[in-house]
């Protein structure tokens, strides 16, 4: 698409989307002069970011409509830069990942939207999901034969609700997983089950990434876990926020083991890079 009908599309494509609902009425000043092909290299809570308090929901309902406008708007052969093509992978089921020969990622969004076992009598919304159900959801069955990025964040998931959420997606191919910003905690009785649960979750050879970020659990206390991780663990668990990965005050809790140290940079900046996030 040439750059002058791709801006004009852009416009058009934006336009719309303003239109579309009179909530997003009061977004117009933030997004007037933004371009779809800058947005699908930063991710929702980037866009979010840049709203006033009083417009940041609107934003968010704004930016999920958007980055599937960006989805079906530039093809795979168009020149998105590969990051551009992760962050579309990560929230449409239908973009690849990077380039036309890869497989496509699927992208399920549950973002506060799990309630815990101990929690399930309090469902207040269709679109909340009981964790009992978890293996039979519709949402996880449909996209059965894809590689998952599956989002669990901003549940408030306790440390024994972390075997189900593994026991429900084992049959998957789910290459990242979000447990961040939960209440998983190292000093609950079910800590013993949590560090078994996600051993073996790490062994798993469709992961690719485990992010456990912001959570009780990633402590001094839960030296007794990360004490038994290996180099191969430390590629794949995502625990330290990316405002501190490069600070490594975080060392002590792999012994501040330069290999040890060294992987777990390399496997963070990779996720960042990836996936985004700025917590």
């Amino acid at each position: 698409m040439e750059a002058s009908k791709r801006d004009a599309h852009t416009d058009a494509v934006v336009k719309k989307l303003l239109a579309s609902d009179p909530k997003f009425a009061c977004l117009e000043r933030y997004l007037k002069k933004w371009n779809l092909r800058e947005l699908a290299s930063v991710s929702v809570d980037d866009i979010v970011a840049v709203a006033l308090p009083e417009d940041k929901l609107a934003m968010r309902l704004f930016a999920r409509d958007l980055t599937a406008s960006i989805a079906a708007t530039f093809s795979a052969t168009e020149s998105l830069s590969p990051v551009a093509a992760a962050v579309l992978a990560k929230r449409s089921a239908v973009s690849p990942l990077a380039g036309a020969a890869q497989p496509h990622i699927g992208y399920l969004d549950w973002r506060g939207r799990l309630i815990g076992c101990a929690l399930q009598g309090f469902r207040s919304k269709a679109t909340q999901v009981l964790l009992s159900e978890l293996h039979e959801s519709k949402e996880l069955l449909e996209l059965h034969d894809r590689p998952l990025y599956v989002d669990c964040s901003a549940n408030s998931l306790v440390a024994a609700d972390v075997p189900t959420v593994y026991a429900a997606l084992m049959p998957y191919r789910c290459e990242v997983v979000d447990l961040s910003r939960n209440r998983i905690d190292a000093l609950a009785d079910d800590a013993d089950v949590l560090v078994s649960t996600l051993l073996t979750w790490l062994e798993s050879d469709a992961l690719r990434y485990l992010d456990i970020t912001v959570n009780p659990f990633v402590s001094i206390d839960s030296l007794f876990f990360f004490g038994k991780l290996s180099k191969h663990h430390l590629t794949k668990l995502i625990w330290v926020s990316k405002p501190h990965v490069a600070q490594k005050q975080w060392d002590v809790m792999v012994s501040k083991t330069p290999s040890l140290v060294e992987a777990v940079v390399a496997a963070h900046n990779s996720y960042y890079q990836l996936y985004g996030g700025s917590i």
